[in-house]
Formats: structure tokens, C-alpha cells, sequence
């Protein structure tokens, strides 16, 4: 039996070993890139190991060739279009895949049906299946004939050979296995600034000392191997300067010696070298450009929070106060208006920040959608109502009472198209339709429209319309306001849940915005916002730890109405001295603080606890709202997460939660 049978003999296949092969024949020869190397000139081909059926790709069959409509050859056909002791050699290097795993490279006489001899570069790798067992094997076959003929004719004719070394702008050199040169060609003047007869017999002494090492073991890989390979290291100028070159190394091969040396051909690619550092570069100043970015939006919103929690804070005390006359209760209302409408602001940015690095995560809870629809449409009502327009809400009874999502980030995605509705509506209505149908696993697609009789879009604007700080024109921005990343947020967020949000619209007839989200049915109940503290046992007492006075007093005040007692200090120090010297049930305590931060304390706070001892629950109460800074304060050992401007329902929801 021929070598190539005996490296082959039928291998059973597996059960659906049929079905396998042919999708693996697929994977192989359907790939992309596959049809980007035959347009190459390189021809792919696979043997099934179980079958011994052949796969060619186009390029195979015309480097034979035939004709792909004759249909794949078989074994037998494919080996008789080889000398006997080129098929002795492909059974070798079959047998070489098979027993080491390892991808082989071979050159072959190939003799077409048209009667003309090619000679051929094959590649040959294995296939394994998942279990690790041999599939196929896979490999590429490429015409070099033009290349053997190249390498006959230059060993016939060494001065043809030579002239056409030295007409080549790369420098063409021919060495021993000790590294000295046989020939070096002209062109090394212009790489390295010496001409042939000042360079010494030794091209080692011009590569850069640290690389010499593996330059010499190149030389000696190409002539142990007889395989071409390649290597960037560096080389010295005659001016001393240091360059970047290219070598490629390809034993020569003689009939009486074997392969006595190596052809190297030099390139020099300092100018690549420089446009990679140069990306690098570019890379890492846009690294570092996002990382102040972040910084800076972190710390932005931090100061802008901070004078904003007492703002909004002492005016809701101030609209709670019985004592406070209709007209100043109107100006409060106008204050504490402002107020939400510049924390809205500072939350868009934020949100596009998170939503840029893929940062926000949903948090799903059971909700009442019903109950949720209620709450936008009171907020909406005012807004509606100061300019004459129509609220109109209708929401399909059908609608299950209780479905789990991201109630909050749902809520700001409504508030955001029914604000934009109100805000470019200058007389009409605006409609909220809420609705859906089941979906087909055990959810509810929960759809979502809002229409406005507006001002309406061009279809340049409407097109546009999602995109980040978009707005109509200028004069829109200035006539109605917003930052323009109102859309582009919720567009992300519906994204986020698996929807997608659209608009239409027509200029001065209105626009129309919907979206649909695929929510699961809960069985839970939706748990409600809370207007009091549930479950206190006797009078709390509650540590503030706050830098900020104006914040000591708000907070302290807050406390108080909800009949607990209040004591606060200044810095992390001072707290650590409260709780040495007083029994409190909770601490609320701010991050950003001179003399000890809120992490240090904590961590402090964590340290002086002794085994055994009730663990005094620490809220982190800060304007330090990223993503980041909430996990650094969970690592610092605090309990839970309150961010500034304080909200009633929430800070209602923790001390219910730490102290019921």
C-alpha cells in the first residue's frame, strides 16, 4: 500500500459524525477569509479523515487544473497528479500532522491534466474535534513555480542573480551560518551609510548589540528548518543613530552540501516603527484624556450636588411650613423648580458619561406599571397645566398589575419624552398611551407612545434626533433650553432593556415617540414609596457626619420632624470620638471631608469593632454618585448608599431598612 494510504486507513466516525463534516467542511471552506486568500492566489483545500472526502476551493481547482463543475476528486485522482516521490514526500509530512499535531510545509511537483508541471507550496494542519481526536486535515496550497524558476535561474546565473540584487531598493544579503557575509548588495549604503568595501565581513557588527542574539538565531532557524522567517530588531547607522529594519531569512539549498547559508533581505521600516508609537502615543493620551474626563465629571458633580442638597432641602422645608405666606411659598416653589431642573442637568450628563463607558446597570424590581403611569402624570400635570395644554393619559386595562424592571430608569424615560412633549407643544395636547400584549415567554411587551401637538421635526432633524446634544437650531436651544441629551439617554436606556426607541414626526403637525420592552411578569407585589418610617422601635439616635454647616443643620432638621434624635459632627475624626463616648443606632456620613474622610472613618469605625458586637450600620451620604465611588464606600465597609440632593422616599426606605 502507498505511503499516503497508510496514513490514512478509515478512522469510525462519531453518530452524527455525517452531519459534523459537512457543517466542518462548511466553518472551513465558507469562511470570509478563505474567499479574501483565493482572490489572493491561494488555493484552500480539506481531507475528512473520516470519509477521505476532498473540499477544494476554487482557486485549488484551477492551480490543478479542473473544473470545479466536474465535481471533488477523489483520493485516488488527487494522488496520481504527483511523482511517485512527491507523493512519498505529502504521505511524509501527512504522517508528521498526524503524530505531532503540528502544521507542516512541503514543496511538490504537480502535474496538471492539461500536461503542464507546477510546482506547489502546500501547507497542512490538523483538525481536531472538541473531544481533541483528529477531524481533518486542513491546509493552503500556493503556486511557486515563478519562484523555483527564479531560484534555478539565479543559481545558473550568479552575475543575473547579483544584478538583479543590486537594482533592488532593499538591501540583499547572502551569510554562513557564523554570520559572515558572503555578498552584501548595494543598497546597504542607503540603509546604513556604508558602501560594500568599508562594511567588514560580518553584518552582525552593524545590528544593534542587545538584538545580535537573535538575529544569529534566526540565521541558524532558517538553515536548521529550510522554512523562511522573519524578524524587526534593530541596526546601527554609520552616523551612530539607531534604525528599525525587517529581515526575512530563506536557507539556500545545494545539491552536493545541503543548506550551506541564508539569503536575508533587509527593509527598513523606521517610518512604520515611528507611525506605531505614534499610535501608542495617541492611544495613551486618549486614555488618559477619558480618565480626566471622568475625574472631572465626578468631581464636578460632587461640588454641584453638594450646594444643591441644601438648596432643594430647605426649600421642601420651606413649602412644609405652615407659617410661610402664600407669596414667599411661591417663591420657594420657583427655587426649588430651578433647583430640580439644574440636578436634572447634572443627572443627563452623568447618565451619557455611564452610558458612553457601558457603565449603568439595571436594577429590576417588581413595579406596578399602573401605579408608575399615576406618578409621571401628576409630575407632568403642572407643566401641562401652566401652558394651557391637555393631559391625556390612557392606559390599557389589561396591563398586569405587577411586572419586573427598572422602575426608575422607565419613570425617567417618560418624564423625559412627556417633558419634551410639553416643553415644544405650544397649545393642543400631549397623550400618553400606555399598553402592550403578552409576550412569548411568560412576559408582557410592554409598549409605550407619547404624542404631542408640537412644533414637529424636518427629516433632518428628525433623523438626527437621537443623537447626543442635538437640538432643532440654535434658535430651539435658545427659545426652549436642554442640554440635547435627553433623547440620546433614553435611547440608551431602551437599548439597555432590550427595546429600541422611534419617533415620526412632521414639521408643525407634531412628533409621535414610542418604544416596546419585553418585561417579565412578577408575582410579587410592587413595594410603594414610603411617606414615613415604618417599624422604629423607641427614639433612634442618628450620627450626621458632614463637612458642610448649611447640611448639618438640613439634615439635622429632617431627623428631627421624623422624631429621631439627631447629633452631628464635622469630619471622620469627630465621629470616631462620638461613637467612642456615645451609643448611636446609625450613622450617615459623607465621603469628601478635611481632617479624616468618610472611607477612612469607616474603615476605622470596621477595625474597632470587636467580635461579637452589634455592627453599627454606616449610609453612605454623598455627592460622590458614580458607579465607582458607590463601590469604593461598599469596600470601605458602609452599609448602603444615599446620594445627594437627599430624597425623602429613599432616605425613608434606608432607616426603615437599618433601623425597623
Amino acid at each position: 500500500m502507498s505511503p499516503i494510504h497508510s496514513s490514512m486507513d478509515p478512522i469510525k466516525a462519531s453518530p452524527d459524525g455525517d452531519e459534523q463534516r459537512e457543517e466542518g467542511a462548511r466553518d472551513c471552506l465558507c469562511d470570509e477569509r478563505l474567499a479574501v486568500l483565493d482572490m489572493a492566489g491561494v488555493g484552500h483545500w480539506r481531507i475528512d479523515w473520516a470519509t477521505r472526502a476532498i473540499k477544494w476551493t476554487d482557486t485549488t481547482f484551477r492551480l490543478h487544473g479542473l473544473d470545479p463543475a466536474d465535481g471533488e476528486p477523489s483520493l485516488e485522482t488527487f494522488r496520481t497528479m504527483f511523482p511517485e516521490e512527491d507523493r512519498a514526500r505529502m504521505a511524509a509530512a501527512i504522517q508528521q500532522v498526524v503524530a505531532t499535531g503540528q502544521e507542516q510545509h512541503y514543496r511538490l511537483r504537480l502535474n496538471r491534466h492539461d500536461g503542464v508541471q507546477r510546482h506547489v507550496m502546500v501547507q497542512a494542519r490538523p483538525e481536531l474535534a472538541p473531544d481533541g481526536a483528529l477531524k481533518a486535515i486542513f491546509g493552503a496550497v500556493t503556486d511557486i513555480t515563478d519562484l523555483e524558476q527564479q531560484v534555478i535561474q539565479a543559481r545558473k546565473d550568479e552575475a543575473r542573480y547579483k544584478l538583479l540584487a543590486d537594482n533592488v531598493a532593499d538591501v540583499i544579503t547572502r551569510v554562513r551560518p557564523d554570520g559572515t557575509s558572503k555578498y552584501i548588495s548595494p543598497a546597504i549604503y542607503n540603509l546604513l551609510g556604508w558602501t560594500l568595501e568599508e562594511m567588514s565581513g560580518d553584518p552582525l557588527d552593524y545590528v544593534y548589540p542587545p538584538d545580535r542574539r537573535k538575529v544569529s538565531k534566526a540565521i541558524q532557524d532558517a538553515l536548521r528548518t529550510g522554512e523562511q522567517n522573519r524578524l524587526e530588531h534593530r541596526a546601527v547607522h554609520r552616523d551612530g543613530t539607531v534604525i528599525w529594519v525587517e529581515c526575512t531569512f530563506r536557507a539556500t539549498v545545494n545539491a552536493q552540501h545541503g543548506r550551506e547559508d541564508a539569503i536575508v533581505v533587509i527593509r527598513d521600516i523606521s517610518d512604520r516603527k515611528a507611525m506605531e508609537a505614534e499610535l501608542r502615543e495617541a492611544k495613551e493620551r486618549a486614555e488618559s484624556a477619558a480618565a480626566a474626563k471622568s475625574e472631572f465629571l465626578a468631581n464636578m458633580s460632587h461640588e454641584l450636588r453638594t450646594p444643591l442638597t441644601s438648596v432643594l432641602g430647605f426649600s421642601n422645608l420651606l413649602t412644609s411650613s405652615k407659617a410661610l405666606p402664600e407669596t414667599e411659598r411661591g417663591y420657594v416653589h420657583r427655587i426649588a423648580t430651578a433647583s430640580k431642573a439644574l440636578l436634572a442637568v447634572i443627572n443627563d450628563v452623568l447618565d451619557y458619561s455611564k452610558l458612553e463607558k457601558g457603565a449603568i446597570d439595571l436594577d429590576p424590581r417588581p413595579f406596578n406599571p399602573v401605579q408608575l403611569t399615576d406618578d409621571v402624570r401628576e409630575i407632568i400635570e403642572t407643566q401641562c397645566a401652566a401652558k394651557g395644554l391637555a393631559l391625556q393619559v390612557a392606559v390599557d386595562p389589561a396591563l398586569p398589575a405587577s411586572l419586573l424592571g427598572d422602575e426608575g430608569r422607565l419613570r425617567q424615560v417618560l418624564l423625559n419624552l412627556l417633558g419634551n412633549a410639553a416643553k415644544f407643544t405650544a397649545q393642543g395636547a400631549v397623550c400618553l398611551h400606555v399598553g402592550g400584549h403578552p409576550g412569548d415567554h411568560d412576559d408582557w411587551r410592554l409598549k409605550i407612545t407619547v404624542t404631542d401637538t408640537g412644533i414637529g421635526m424636518t427629516p433632518d432633524t428628525l433623523a438626527n434626533v437621537f443623537e447626543r446634544f442635538a437640538q432643532a437650531d440654535p434658535s430651539t436651544t435658545r427659545l426652549y433650553g436642554g442640554t440635547g441629551l435627553g433623547l440620546a439617554i433614553s435611547r440608551c436606556l431602551v437599548e439597555a432593556m432590550g427595546g429600541r426607541l422611534s419617533a415620526v414626526s412632521q414639521l408643525g403637525e407634531g412628533s409621535t415617540f414610542s418604544f416596546e420592552v419585553g418585561l417579565p411578569l412578577s408575582v410579587g407585589a410592587a413595594a410603594p414609596l414610603r411617606d414615613e418610617i415604618g417599624g422604629l422601635k423607641g427614639q433612634p439616635r442618628i450620627l450626621v457626619v458632614d463637612d458642610t454647616q448649611a447640611n448639618r443643620e438640613l439634615f439635622s432638621t429632617i431627623l428631627t420632624k421624623l422624631g429621631v434624635q439627631a447629633t452631628t459632627v464635622d469630619n471622620g475624626a469627630e465621629a470616631l470620638n462620638a461613637l467612642r463616648f456615645g451609643a448611636y443606632d446609625l450613622v450617615l456620613m459623607d465621603v469628601q471631608m478635611p481632617v479624616m474622610d468618610g472611607l477612612t472613618a469607616t474603615r476605622e469605625i470596621r477595625r474597632l469593632e470587636a467580635p461579637g458586637d452589634r455592627r453599627i450600620p454606616v449610609i453612605a451620604l454623598t455627592a460622590n454618585v458614580q458607579p465607582e465611588q458607590i463601590a469604593h464606600c461598599r469596600a470601605a465597609g458602609m452599609d448602603d448608599h444615599l446620594a445627594k440632593p437627599l430624597q425623602m422616599p429613599l432616605l425613608l426606605a434606608v432607616l426603615s431598612k437599618w433601623l425597623g
